[in-house]
């Protein structure tokens, strides 16, 4: 072989080998129902060595029901106090158009006096709405960082 038909042959294997890597990869049906149950792809938490007695699996099973009743107990309670402070902030609405309703009967200082109270009373609910709403937010993000089920915060289970 001559320096000029290595030359040649050498040119020809990049240009052959360059076509093949620009041919894209392609996919079939059949490819895609291989791999849609995605069993090859899974991962699995290591499993824990079990005693003999199956005191280990007991424990994790009582484990996951008292984490269930937890979640369950604190979104229920959390909610409730939203609840609660809802009522509050609308029954301190209801107070203050009342204080200027009274108005009406002539005593103008006793309004004053009552629509100032109902005031703080008003700003009282709407702090204790943000707080409850800030508490229930708080719990749900936790819940999701330690991967709780949401099913479990509204005691579905």
């Amino acid at each position: 072989m001559t320096k000029s038909s290595v030359v040649v042959l050498f040119i020809v294997s990049l240009s052959v080998s360059a076509a093949l890597a620009a041919e894209p990869q392609v996919f079939r049906n059949s490819d895609l129902e291989k791999y849609s149950a995605g069993d090859s792809f899974r991962v699995e938490a290591p499993s824990q060595p079990a005693d003999k007695s199956g005191e280990q699996r007991k424990d994790t099973e009582d484990t996951k029901v008292s984490d269930q009743k937890y979640w369950c107990e604190a979104a229920t309670q959390a909610d409730n106090r939203v609840k609660k402070a809802e009522e509050n902030l609308s029954l301190a609405n209801s107070r203050r158009g009342d204080a200027w309703r009274n108005l009406s009967s002539g005593i103008y200082s006793a309004a004053v006096e009552a629509d100032a109270k109902a005031q703080r009373d008003l700003e009282g609910a709407e702090a204790e709405l943000a707080q409850a709403k800030q508490e229930k937010e708080r719990l749900e993000n936790e819940a999701h960082q330690k991967n709780i089920p949401a099913g479990w915060l509204r005691c579905q289970f």
